[in-house]
């Protein structure tokens, strides 16, 4: 049997639950039928008076447009929700690429026999996520925090090259939710 190239991104998206617009938020959980009345409720809490006070001396009230309280009750169903669309139309198009997500961690990966086809694979892919987090759901990957992994480090390289800042730095081994991730390489 040959054995196959693999090569996998990881991207973090940057100040993921601040970012979301709760507009787009509202639009999307139509889209995707989701309770209304709890979305209301939650947004409605999101966007109650902030008041910074410093030395005893409070500014105006703030009103935040966007972001969705980290903790919250409903936070990490109010993202997957806002996220699921987008990326299920993502996901059907890239079949054989594989995308995981964890909040705002994402692994893009995939294995092919050739490395040529290996890094058109998943710049293609690549480009596209990006396309659909930053311009269509208004977040940002951090490319401070990309970073790429696979079996052969100059088919690793190549794509980083290819994806320009999306690339990210080139590791033998990433953390992953506190794990060691080496994509296609024994540990």
């Amino acid at each position: 049997t040959k054995l196959l190239k693999a090569s996998a991104l990881l991207w973090d998206v940057a100040r993921c639950y601040e970012k979301v617009r709760h507009g787009l938020m509202v639009a999307e959980a139509k889209l995707v039928e989701f309770p209304l009345l709890f979305l209301r409720v939650s947004v409605s809490t999101y966007r109650w008076a902030r008041i910074l006070v410093k030395d005893g001396i409070a500014a105006a009230p703030l009103y935040p447009k966007r972001g969705i309280i980290a903790g919250g009750s409903g936070a990490t169903y109010e993202l997957k929700m806002f996220m699921l669309r987008r990326l299920d139309i993502f996901v059907q198009r890239f079949l054989s690429v594989h995308l995981n997500v964890h909040v705002g961690d994402f692994i893009l990966d995939a294995q092919r026999e050739s490395r040529q086809e290996l890094v058109i694979d998943m710049e293609e892919a690549a480009l596209e996520l990006a396309i659909t987090v930053e311009d269509k759901l208004h977040l940002e990957f951090a490319p401070s925090k990309a970073l790429a992994v696979g079996s052969c480090h100059d088919t690793v390289s190549q794509l980083c090259r290819s994806l320009g800042v999306l690339g990210g730095s080139v590791v033998d081994v990433a953390k992953n939710l506190g794990a060691d991730f080496t994509c296609g390489k024994p540990t």
